[in-house]
């Protein structure tokens, strides 16, 4: 069984691109259950996979790292959950709706994978940008391009919101990268295009997106296959042509919304939709960091939402929402936003 799941993860593993050889140099390996969750590696049982991981290293002697769930077929992740919660009810849990895909160990403190530090530990080189994509920055190292991975978008967590409101707080990645590009259906996906826009106001950080020409995902995985000749100063060019600050990407995303989706091949009606969620999404996570008169007083309502049809009663409505949701009687305005329109 072990030899069976060892291949079958070889063989992912070499589909992505990573040759058996490249994993060796970076140290990326299969652990079993037994193994990810010992008190070695000390990764969470409840949330390992039965299947295990794949083991992704911060250092070049492997003590520590982030493990990849591992499920051996497109339909084990469903069967893997109700093994999680079956496990969890038999320990007195309640069940969870759904299993981590990225796993730190337990008190770990590590935020980020910089697998080309392991391969370049003198070097100075800044990393380009930042993305959720632990494969995509593995190629990328091998092929001498510095890019970090912060396993998946949510970079800002609710203590991180109500600390944010101290004037000298600072977020624990401030400073590591300047630019977040996430994959191309962030823009179809609510809560990930929330998660960028809550990352670029909590780091003060530039965001934005892979670009697409259709429906299939386009991250930074996906862009390395297609452009197997390119160099850090490509991606470089393509990193600031498409991430911006947060209030430029939303009033370039927001009133073109419908009609990129349409041009990705999504139907009318669809893409209708999407748009109008993924908006709603938007206003829920701005009212949690700003309110109506900081929208008012920078511009970004009377030149991107009230011509898209966002009146201040509706915008009302997502400021009561937002401060019932954090427990506040009264949102915290903002006097200074770094905005230019």
């Amino acid at each position: 069984w072990r030899k069976t799941v060892f291949t079958k993860i070889s063989s992912y593993l070499s589909n992505r691109k990573l040759s058996s050889e490249d994993c060796e140099l970076l140290g990326i390996h299969h652990l079993t259950h037994d193994q990810a969750t010992s008190e070695t590696y000390g990764f969470p049982k409840l949330s390992t996979s039965p299947d295990g991981i794949i083991y992704f290293p911060f250092t070049k002697d492997g003590t520590t790292g982030a493990g990849r769930n591992w499920y051996h077929s497109k339909e084990s992740e469903a069967a893997h959950l109700t093994k999680i919660n079956q496990w969890r009810k038999s320990q007195e849990l309640e069940p969870v709706k759904h299993t981590p895909k990225y796993l730190l160990p337990t008190g770990c403190q590590t935020k980020i994978y910089n697998p080309f530090s392991i391969l370049n530990p003198d070097s100075e080189a800044a990393p380009i940008f930042a993305t959720e994509d632990v494969i995509g920055v593995a190629k990328a190292a091998i092929r001498g391009i510095p890019v970090l991975s912060t396993f998946g978008v949510w970079l800002g967590t609710k203590d991180d919101l109500e600390a944010s409101k101290e004037p000298d707080w600072r977020h624990e990645l401030t400073g590591i990268f300047e630019k977040y590009l996430a994959d191309s259906d962030a823009i179809e996906k609510p809560s990930v295009a929330a998660a960028i826009v809550r990352t670029g106001i909590l780091l003060k950080i530039k965001i934005g997106c892979f670009p697409a020409a259709g429906l299939d995902k386009i991250g930074f995985d996906e862009w390395l296959d297609q452009n197997p000749q390119a160099t850090a100063e490509t991606l470089k060019a393509l990193v600031s042509e498409h991430s911006m600050g947060v209030f430029n990407w939303l009033s370039t995303l927001l009133p073109n919304h419908a009609a990129w989706l349409q041009e990705r091949g999504h139907l009318d009606t669809e893409a209708t939709l999407i748009a109008g969620e993924v908006k709603a999404s938007i206003l829920r996570e701005l009212f949690r960091h700003y309110a109506i008169e900081d929208l008012r007083g920078n511009g970004f309502y009377d030149k991107v939402l009230k011509p898209i049809g966002t009146n201040l009663e509706t915008l009302k409505n997502y400021q009561s929402q937002a401060r019932q949701e954090i427990q506040e009687p009264k949102s915290q305005s903002v006097a200074e936003l770094i905005v230019t329109f």
